[in-house]
């Protein structure tokens, strides 16, 4: 393949700057809908070298659009964006196109503009953005996506980030947000148009309605003085509906279908959330019978095996959830319902990605699914929104509501206070840290120890702050080099051996793509071993920005191992027996532990457990009552359904500022790592 065929095409965006808002609107959606570049930077109009800027991008262009407000003429500067595309392309009329705004009538401008050109006629650009970009791939003959209603890339975020920019812009946000993902107002969680009646759980035994209005302010802090914000997260209605029983619910059909799907990996608790459900829907089911005396109406409760492959064809591997299985799996770790990472469903390939997703909606529809609950991470909330997005679109007059759970070891979900299995699992490794600590001091070795953390160092990070046994945490955020790992683990260590009675022991704890930046320094070398999979898979990261979209690759785990511990131990053996004179580092040895499955597949604390049960209640109680393309999540203390708008718009990592990383480091002793390290 000509390398020139990997590039994306760029389309040029030409505006006045009153349309800048709506133009910003478009460049996000066709940067989502296809596989395009769009030349699009505000900022870059007062920038002093304009026109020069304005000639390159016209040269890297392959399309061109110009919008036009109405019945006025382009700017000065459109036609100069116009004149130097043309002299680029002077071929390529068909390449160019028209969009007028707020009319509803075509104005050729004969005296501006080339003949013949293809029009888009926006009447109301509030209401036809994704319209006007499909029109817009559709006349250029590009290939497009169904609109899933996703950003482009995955961003770093922080929950208070978010929300200081919606409170610094007073709810509106600027073009510059907009066009990287960020909805220009703050999203309402949606709810499915259908008929309702009364809720047949009476209140006094299964608990009080939430009134229509109910919601939980999503800020709980107060500032004064200069930065205090114009107006506080109330006034600009910057709320989550509360989570919990509405005094009406849709109208069932009978039979009344229902789908639990489990995606990624195990974590303790997700058996809790689904016995919930269970429970939930036949208190339903049976109120309903006795409340509005229809003792044929049913409930059947699906289970999609292997998560979403279930899914990929109508008759996949779907079947009615085994009641007394579950009930009794309960409190046990693991997942009655098998799950298993979709592949297929992430963005490598948006090709079959967009075809496996109009494969999920399609079995959806055909299958009559009216409520379909999926207990997965982040990457599963993406698929859940996307598939919401596209199924409402396709077919706009079927009822399905889609409720996201937030579970992942990582805990790296937006709006998600603690994912469900991450205290379990926390307190498990910290166990194992302490049983290692025992070994490593027993019979004087350094231990590595590995764990989760495909992009965040959450579980790396709380298990080494709580066993206060470590003397070094490395986390994906974290860049570090071996030779800063070698020096400060070898004074460590010789300062243990210095001291009477004291074990000369080391213990770090690392996560699964905690690599070091120098780590070409170590490809070919033989004392570390790495295989031909293992260098391809260190390529692949480093190439992709130090990031891991999906599974961490074994591959990748493995060669992070090897290097962190054969090259630690090469040095320990060769420098430090030179260095202090000493023969007793030249046999000394470093040894390995990786967990994960062990920490994964632990029995859920009753913390996890009662907090499963709580969302799993909750999730049915939102479904049942309309909401959709939402997660039920514990947000500061209340329970709250969240916009899957809000969850997609990235993901947390730990902030190496923040008071609870430097508390981190202040416990294992690393703060001196950090400064040979020039970590600020």
């Amino acid at each position: 393949m000509p390398e020139n065929a990997l590039k994306p095409p760029t389309i040029f965006l030409s505006y006045p700057s009153k349309e800048e808002s709506f133009v910003a609107r478009i460049c996000y959606y066709l940067e989502r809908q296809a596989r395009v570049k769009c030349y699009f930077n505000p900022e870059q109009k007062i920038a002093g070298d304009f026109e020069q800027r304005i000639q390159q991008a016209a040269q890297e262009s392959d399309y061109f659009v110009l919008f036009l407000s109405g019945n006025t003429t382009s700017s000065k500067w459109q036609k100069t964006e116009l004149q130097h595309w043309r002299k680029a392309h002077p071929d390529m009329l068909t390449r160019i196109i028209v969009v007028n705004l707020h009319t509803m009538m075509l104005d050729d401008k004969p005296n501006e503009l080339p003949p013949n050109l293809e029009r888009i006629i926006i009447s109301e650009p509030e209401k036809q953005g994704v319209y006007c970009s499909e029109q817009i791939l559709k006349l250029f003959a590009l290939p497009a996506a169904p609109f899933d209603g996703l950003p482009v890339t995955i961003q770093v975020l922080y929950e208070k980030e978010i929300i200081n920019a919606y409170m610094r812009n007073n709810g509106q946000l600027p073009d510059t947000l907009i066009s990287k993902g960020y909805p220009p107002t703050w999203p309402k969680v949606r709810k499915i148009q259908s008929s309702t009646t009364s809720n047949p759980l009476n209140e006094k035994k299964f608990g009080t309605y939430r009134a229509p209005d109910s919601s939980i302010s999503v800020d709980a802090r107060h500032q004064t003085g200069n930065n205090a914000h114009c107006t506080d997260t109330c006034q600009l209605d910057l709320t989550f509906p509360e989570a919990g029983p509405r005094q009406t619910i849709i109208i069932p059909s009978n039979p009344f279908n229902v789908a639990i799907l489990v995606s990624g990996g195990i974590a303790p608790g997700i058996n809790s959330i689904i016995s919930a459900i269970a429970e939930r829907h036949e208190t339903y089911q049976n109120e309903y019978r006795n409340t509005y005396h229809i003792q044929h109406h049913t409930v059947n409760l699906n289970s999609c095996m292997e998560g979403f492959n279930a899914l990929f064809e109508i008759g996949g591997q779907i079947f009615e959830l085994d009641k007394q299985l579950i009930n009794h799996e309960a409190n046990n770790g693991g997942s009655v319902i098998p799950t298993a990472r979709a592949d297929d469903l992430l963005p490598h390939d948006p090709d079959k990605r967009y075809t496996k997703l109009r494969r999920i909606v399609h079995t959806l529809e055909q299958r009559d699914i009216s409520i379909l609950y999926i207990i997965g991470g982040e990457g599963s909330m993406r698929a859940a929104h996307a598939i919401w997005t596209i199924f409402h679109k396709r077919y706009p007059n079927k009822r399905l509501s889609v409720i996201g759970i937030p579970k992942t070891m990582d805990n790296d979900i937006l709006w998600v206070w603690q994912s469900i299995g991450f205290p379990s699992a926390v307190e498990k490794a910290r166990q194992i840290i302490i049983q290692l600590a025992i070994e490593a001091t027993s019979n004087p070795r350094v231990c590595i120890m590995q764990l989760f953390g495909s992009s965040s160092g959450y579980v790396v990070s709380h298990a080494a702050l709580a066993s206060n046994m470590c003397d070094l945490a490395l986390i994906p955020e974290l860049e570090f080099s071996m030779h800063d790992v070698c020096e400060y683990m070898g004074a460590k260590l010789q300062e243990r051996r210095n001291k009477p009675n004291t074990s000369p022991y080391g213990l770090i704890v690392m996560a699964e793509t905690a690599i070091p930046s120098d780590f070409m320094d170590y490809i070919d070398n033989k004392n570390v071993g790495l295989t031909e999979d293992e260098i391809t898979a260190l390529h692949h990261f480093n190439v992709n920005n130090r990031k891991v979209i999906g599974q961490t690759p074994d591959h990748l785990r493995n060669a992070g191992l090897k290097i962190v511990s054969k090259i630690l131990e090469t040095y320990i053996n060769q420098r430090l027996s030179i260095e202090y004179n000493d023969n007793y580092w030249k046999k000394y040895r470093v040894f390995t532990n990786a967990p994960r499955h062990i920490v994964r597949s632990v029995e859920p604390s009753t913390n996890d457990v009662a907090y499963g049960i709580r969302l799993g209640t909750m999730a049915v109680d939102m479904a049942m009552a309309g909401y959709t393309d939402c997660i039920v999540s514990q947000w500061l203390t209340e329970y709250v359904a969240v916009p899957l708008e809000l969850v997609t718009l990235g993901r947390k990592e730990v902030p190496l500022d923040g008071i609870f990383w430097k508390t981190v480091i202040a416990k294992t002793g690393q703060i001196e790592f950090e400064s040979l390290s020039g970590i600020k």
